[in-house]
């Protein structure tokens, strides 16, 4: 249960990684195949049993995450060029 929890935290680190610059929505939109592959290794980790569909019920969510991640990715850089805007109006 502690590692489902740290999982839907996951969002709120993609967009912190955004705001820093360490990741972009374009980058992370197109590596989502490798992101769903390494979510389902994952959820066959957290799993307790060897259970496809509980794998399948842990997966479903982590890969929702992921993807509404790249919006909170596309929020924080959106948020980044207008601030370089306003900074770049500022000098002039």
């Amino acid at each position: 249960m502690f590692w489902i929890g740290l999982a839907f935290e996951f969002p709120l680190v993609i967009f912190i990684f955004a705001k820093v610059g360490l990741v972009n929505a374009k980058m992370l939109a197109q590596h989502w195949r490798l992101a769903v592959v390494i979510i389902a290794f994952i959820s066959a980790l957290i799993t307790p049993t060897i259970d496809p569909v509980n794998m399948a019920l842990v997966m479903g969510p982590l890969v929702f995450l992921y993807f509404f991640s790249i919006g909170l990715a596309k929020l924080a850089q959106r948020g980044q060029t207008n601030l370089q805007q306003d900074a770049e109006l500022a000098v002039k």
